[in-house]
């Protein structure tokens, strides 16, 4: 029996894409999952998210970096049945998004690997954890400087899908307007989403106020329910 409880309302970000498009039922269970998580969880992914991070730190164009990553998982040895599977799972993820690099357009902009302990940003009384892998920083026409962030999102049994990624996208591009604060004007087509074994890339659209008001109205909402769950 799991007895750990957080005693206020919080979600990842890529939990508020899936809360954003679900039931009435599943949501409930996802605000549930985020009061009472497990007490244990041991990350999936970490080498697929390592090569991933600094292929885009490195401008995002030498394939090789993610060669490279592919071949040390390949001739690794596992020491048990869990670390086989996310072996395996990393090379499924690395291979998916080598699909997705000809679509990869970083617009000019230098990727830097962001902070690994970044502030939270808070949403109606929620706080929800965005963890950007990546920010992004250029220039505008007018010569001022710009920034943007990447957001991966690597699970293999819960794609985003194209309206959850948007609002991922789009809370991407709200965390980078009032928290991360990196030295540039957050542009809205610099805030993205790469869903890796979906193989599809999120932008944030520049007409965000509409979606920015359904994610408070869900906080609010969250908020809600967290008493209750």
């Amino acid at each position: 029996m799991n007895d750990r409880v957080r005693s206020s309302p919080r979600i990842s970000v890529n939990k508020l894409g899936e809360y954003m498009v679900a039931s009435a039922s599943r949501r409930r269970g996802l605000v549930r999952d985020q009061k009472r998580p497990r007490d244990f969880v041991v990350a999936r992914y970490t080498d697929a998210y390592a090569a991933i991070r600094e292929f885009l730190s490195n401008g995002g164009t030498d394939l090789s970096i993610l060669e490279r990553a592919a071949s040390r998982l390949e001739s690794a040895s596992s020491t048990s049945e869990w670390q086989e599977q996310d072996r395996q799972l990393s090379l499924e993820a690395l291979e998916a998004f080598l699909d997705l690099t000809d679509s990869l357009d970083l617009g000019g902009f230098k990727a830097v690997a962001a902070d690994p302990d970044p502030p939270q940003l808070s949403i109606a009384g929620v706080s929800v954890s965005v963890r950007p892998e990546i920010v992004l920083q250029g220039a505008r026409p007018d010569g001022s400087s710009a920034a943007g962030a990447i957001k991966l999102c690597i699970s293999k049994n819960s794609p985003l899908g194209s309206d959850a990624g948007l609002y991922v996208a789009t809370t991407v591009h709200q965390y980078l307007t009032d928290c991360l604060r990196p030295g540039g004007f957050p542009e809205p087509h610099a805030c993205m989403v790469i869903d890796i074994f979906a193989r599809e890339i999120h932008i944030a659209p520049r007409s965000f106020k509409r979606r920015r008001a359904d994610i408070e109205a869900a906080c609010e909402e969250i908020s809600r329910a967290w008493p209750a769950v």
